[in-house]
């Protein structure tokens, strides 16, 4: 078996083969053990077996389905077509924020309210099979609260049913009061986020936002200073994770009362993936203002005409095209110097408008994310005015990579930019990539390797923690003395 080299594609993210989650759907459909580890087995080597190593969920799914029909029957196989499986996530809806169901999290809900850790264990395993079994991969928030009742209603009584939805419904009464004495409804959802900024993955910022927030269910105040929930979530930062984290929370928590606006510039060759990458860092350091350059470059466009200004009107890897003389043929070669010449062009025209854009974020004291392939250390934007500046050059080394990049881009964004014209270019794109890169290590900026996503969001927060402290220690970067031992006010 080769299974390390089989990678599934589920919401948007690569794993390896689920050959556990595989046998415990066959297994939830009444398949027995044996059978189902033969049958698992057996679909991983006829795919292991076929190329390309990259497998759609939906593809996986599918090709079981066929399997069990022809192995085990119709019945078997309807069953496993109706369910959601293990490797699936679960979404529950709640307006405009969604979360993964966790088994995990649900067991520790109902230990809180005084439940036996078996029994929780064991509830919270069946309530995750019903919801499977449903068929549903997206549940409303409204609807999974009251499913829940019912099952804890079905199987322990209605005095657990009540102890539940009488803990949800306290929590959604839970305001914040901040200290100008405006007071706003607790979200676990943003506590999530701040987490998340201190380097902590999703899954467990989101499991320790669920810890603090069974704990605040306890309380018979209805209310909670801003001050309070930091302390509370630094304590339990500082119990779960150590003093680092603890520290690093204190840290972005002040950001809101920050002096001067953080300008955070992300660079990297066409497809690295530098849009996602901006909005993830955005959304963890809650700057919600995210620019890129091609937006720019394309306003710019609808004011100059083609005739005045070709090097504008084409592209970041065959701008050169446009340097070419008459006498030149058009199926020219491209070389590296001449790519990198046309996209200096390119870039120097964009530059004043770049500037001119950190200049009017900085004018009115907002932080800002500007990304794009555009953004070169060292030559444009340049920066002259009072901020934090924080640079990043995002690169993929792997050429194969750097190119399955471009048709997941496609896919996600329903084809709206097309995977062709990119892969006819890919070699002007991966000069570039060089060039970029050259160009940060020689103004000591930091190149992220970005195959590794979440590894590369972990190193640009740990970056930008370590600029702001730089900072702070410099000019006093907070309103306020800041300790890293204080809690924030």
């Amino acid at each position: 078996m080769k299974s390390h080299k089989l990678r599934l594609v589920v919401a948007d993210k690569e794993i390896s083969f689920p050959s556990r989650g595989m046998i415990e759907a066959l297994q939830s459909v009444g398949i027995a053990t044996e059978r189902a580890i033969t049958i698992s087995q057996s679909i991983e080597k006829h795919f292991n077996g076929i190329a390309p190593k990259r497998l759609e969920h939906v593809e996986l799914m599918a090709y079981a389905i066929e399997k069990v029909k022809k192995t085990e029957g119709q019945d078997f196989a309807e069953r496993l077509g109706k369910q959601i499986p293990p490797f699936v996530p679960i979404v529950i809806m709640d307006q405009n924020q969604q979360e993964e169901f966790s088994q995990r999290i649900l067991s520790a809900e109902l230990n809180s309210i005084g439940m036996g850790i078996k029994e929780s264990n064991s509830t919270a395993a069946y309530i995750e099979q019903f919801f499977r079994s449903g068929g549903r991969e997206e549940i409303p928030r409204s609807e999974y609260l009251s499913q829940v009742g019912e099952i804890l209603e079905m199987r322990h009584g209605i005095e657990a049913r009540k102890q539940y939805e009488g803990r949800v419904t306290s929590l959604a009464e839970l305001r914040i009061i901040e200290s100008e004495g405006d007071s706003f409804p607790f979200s676990r959802g943003i506590l999530a986020r701040s987490l998340m900024a201190t380097g902590l993955a999703p899954d467990i910022s989101h499991h320790l936002a669920r810890v603090l927030e069974a704990k605040l269910g306890h309380r018979e105040d209805r209310f909670i200073s801003r001050a309070e929930l930091r302390s509370e979530t630094e304590g339990i930062l500082l119990e779960e994770y150590g003093s680092e984290f603890s520290r690093r929370y204190s840290l972005i928590s002040q950001l809101q009362r920050h002096i001067r606006p953080i300008i955070v510039l992300i660079g990297g060759a066409p497809g690295v993936g530098k849009s996602t990458f901006a909005a993830e860092l955005g959304y963890r350091l809650g700057i919600p203002r995210i620019v890129g350059s091609d937006p720019v470059r394309e306003a710019l466009r609808s004011l100059i005409g083609k005739h005045l200004s070709p090097i504008l009107h084409s592209s970041s890897y065959d701008v050169w095209r446009a340097e070419l003389l008459p006498t030149e043929p058009e199926d020219l070669r491209p070389q590296r110097t001449r790519v990198v010449r046309g996209f200096l062009q390119q870039v120097r025209q964009l530059g004043a408008a770049l500037n001119g854009i950190v200049e009017r974020n900085v004018y009115e004291g907002t932080s800002v994310i500007m990304e794009g392939a555009h953004i070169v250390p060292g030559i444009a934007p340049i920066i002259k005015t009072e901020a934090t500046v924080i640079q990043l050059v995002l690169t993929v080394r792997g050429k194969e990579t750097h190119r399955r990049h471009f048709s997941l881009r496609n896919n996600m964004q329903n084809g709206a930019r097309g995977t062709k014209r990119y892969l006819d270019h890919f070699e002007e794109i991966r000069y570039l990539q060089q060039f970029i890169v050259d160009q940060a290590r020689e103004a000591s900026v930091p190149v992220l390797e970005v195959s590794d996503f979440d590894e590369a969001i972990s190193t640009a927060l740990d970056h930008v923690i370590d600029v702001l402290l730089s900072d702070d220690e410099q000019v006093g970067l907070f309103s306020g003395e800041v300790d890293s031992k204080a809690k924030p006010n």
